[in-house]
């Protein structure tokens, strides 16, 4: 989609001015939802159970960048959506049209995900289980509750995924409707996902 080849061009080749724009784009996208986001609270917490899904801050930035630091490399195979530094996470989680969460098992990080929000009322999403913890269906927690939240906040959602990363595909399929928007360059698939039964006309 051209939104998100541009996103990507920018953050990647004029990362101060992405920075600025994705500053400015977060105010705007949040100021009309407020009481719209006010409510994700609640959705992560109805989906929660053996894990507990909630929204990451700024203060969590430390303990998410020794999270990344302990996966092993082949982990980012697949996922390499922004830096995993303390530095860079804490300016995304501080970005209000960057919504980002944690999966916690026994008080540790298991999983992360996030929806980078534009203005326009579409949404990029991804998500990533720690190895440790993968298996036990996280993925697919993670992207129902972002697959609700997209639908409170009235947003469609996209996520790209490699045909080779099986298991991030399977998930997906399972936890969502799905629909192909187009393969990319690079032969990701761009997907839509919206809650179960519920599909779009062909037109993006």
């Amino acid at each position: 989609m051209k939104l998100y080849g541009l996103a990507h061009l920018l953050r990647d080749r004029a990362a101060p001015f992405w920075n600025a724009v994705e500053a400015l784009n977060g105010r705007l996208f949040a100021l009309p939802r407020r009481e719209k986001l006010s409510r994700i609270p609640g959705i992560l917490a109805a989906r929660s159970g053996d894990a507990l899904l909630r929204a990451a801050t700024p203060d969590d930035a430390p303990a998410l960048a020794e999270f990344f630091a302990a996966q092993p490399a082949e982990s980012f195979e697949f996922f390499r959506p922004h830096g995993f530094d303390a530095a860079a996470l804490r300016r995304l989680l501080a970005n209000r049209g960057f919504l980002a969460f944690l999966a916690l098992e026994g008080g540790e990080i298991a999983g992360y995900s996030f929806m980078r929000c534009f203005v326009g009322g579409k949404c990029f999403a991804g998500w990533f289980v720690g190895e440790r913890f993968r298996g036990r269906g996280l993925a697919r927690l993670q992207i129902s509750a972002m697959t609700e939240i997209a639908r409170t906040l009235g947003l469609r959602a996209f996520c790209t995924v490699s045909p080779r990363n099986a298991a991030s595909l399977a998930a997906v399929k399972s936890a969502a409707e799905t629909r192909l928007v187009e393969t990319l360059d690079d032969g990701r698939l761009c997907l839509e996902f919206l809650p179960k039964e519920e599909r779009r006309s062909p037109s993006a």
